[in-house]
C-alpha cells in the first residue's frame, strides 16, 4: 500500500499511514527520531505481535518498529504517531489533509 502523510505544525511534524492505517512507534523502546517521508516508501515489512508492522529506518540510518496504532498502544506504554520531519514533505498529492 501507498504510503500517506498528514502534516501538522507547518510541516515540522507528520503522521504516516500505510493505505487507510495510522503508523505509530513505541517510545519505550526507541529515543525519539526524526523521519523523512521517503523512508515510509522504503519500509520493510516486519515480525511482531501487531496488525500491521513495518520497519522503518529513521534520518539518522537507525531502524525503527513502526506498527498500527492499537498495537502500538495495547499494551498501556507510551508510543509516537505524531513524528518529527527530517525534511520536506512531499507536495501536496502525498498529502491526505491540511489543516490551515
Amino acid at each position: 500500500m501507498t504510503p500517506h502523510f498528514w502534516p501538522y505544525a507547518e510541516g515540522k511534524r507528520f503522521s504516516a499511514y500505510r493505505g487507510p492505517v495510522l503508523l505509530a512507534y513505541r517510545t519505550q523502546e526507541n529515543a525519539h527520531f526524526q523521519f523523512t517521508p521517503g523512508a515510509f516508501a522504503a519500509a520493510k515489512p516486519a515480525d511482531a505481535d501487531a496488525l500491521t508492522a513495518l520497519q522503518v529506518h529513521a534520518a539518522d540510518g537507525t531502524p525503527v518498529l513502526f506498527t498500527d496504532y492499537y498495537s502500538a498502544g495495547k499494551d498501556g506504554g507510551s508510543f509516537a504517531s505524531w513524528l518529527a520531519a527530517a525534511g520536506p514533505l512531499p507536495a501536496p498529492a502525498g498529502i491526505i489533509w491540511q489543516s490551515r
